[in-house]
């Protein structure tokens, strides 16, 4: 069964508590395992480009199937390029990402962005963990 919106709500509400605690403003973006926008949120005081970059970090990971850390520096590559192109240049590869898996199965993915890079990987890592 995909992500649901109360699934998505909870995790994103946990990553945002937990980046408030460290000061810091982030995105949180959450996508379900056929890269359908779930929800998509920025804290306030956040950037104006940062969720809609949590949510390219979100699509990158479900569209591939591993966590931006994984898929850092992969935009130049061909096939990566081109899937980026079909989602009208929205996809990010970069570090701020996990799967939502439940048995083995996919069931969508979690953007983090506003933080540094590893902050971001962290949080989205630690929501999928909890998921």
């Amino acid at each position: 069964m995909p992500v649901t919106l109360e699934q998505a709500q909870t995790l994103a509400s946990r990553v945002i508590a937990k980046a408030a605690e460290q000061a810091m403003t982030v995105g949180v973006a959450v996508v379900n395992e056929r890269a359908g926008t779930v929800l998509v949120v920025g804290m306030d005081g956040s950037r104006p480009f940062t969720p809609d970059t949590a949510h390219g970090k979100a699509l990158g990971t479900v569209l591939w199937g591993m966590a931006g850390e994984r898929l850092e520096g992969r935009g130049n590559n061909a096939v990566f390029d081109y899937v980026s192109e079909l989602y009208g240049r929205r996809v990010v590869y970069a570090k701020g990402s996990a799967l939502l898996q439940r048995d083995g199965v996919v069931q969508g993915a979690i953007g983090v962005s506003g933080a540094t890079p590893d902050t971001d990987e962290a949080l989205a890592q630690e929501a999928a963990a909890n998921y």
